[in-house]
């Protein structure tokens, strides 16, 4: 599950290969099941061999964090991309944090129209 809400112009309308790029920190941290953060896409090993893709785009930094229900099942990755190098602040971590328990909350409210809207 994602939701691109803004990244920079046309990036949407690109190659594929861009397009997986964008998946690479969000399946990470739902394949591990634990947050990743990347603060530096063009020195991170994670990026190493798409770390073009997402600089020439002026994608410098990516956080994903995995959403789990109450039984602890994946529901989806909430991530944030930045353009520059950065390291999430305590306050950062703190909003992410509320962030993926709101979402997690909204989705277990409409479980039903969830499972549809992702065909379950």
């Amino acid at each position: 599950m994602g939701l691109l809400l803004h990244f920079p112009k046309g990036i949407a309308k690109r190659s594929a290969e861009i397009k997986l790029v964008l998946l690479l920190a969000p399946g990470t941290a739902a394949f591990t099941r634990k947050q990743v953060i990347v603060e530096d896409i063009a020195t991170d090993p994670l990026w190493k061999d798409y770390k073009s893709y997402a600089l020439v785009e002026g994608l410098r930094s990516c956080w994903s964090t995995p959403i789990f229900n109450s039984h602890e099942e994946l529901l989806g990755t909430f991530a944030l991309y930045y353009t520059e190098a950065r390291k999430p602040t305590e306050h950062d971590l703190e909003l992410i944090e509320e962030i993926v328990e709101v979402t997690e909350s909204a989705i277990e409210a409409r479980k039903d129209d969830f499972k549809k809207m992702v065909g379950l």
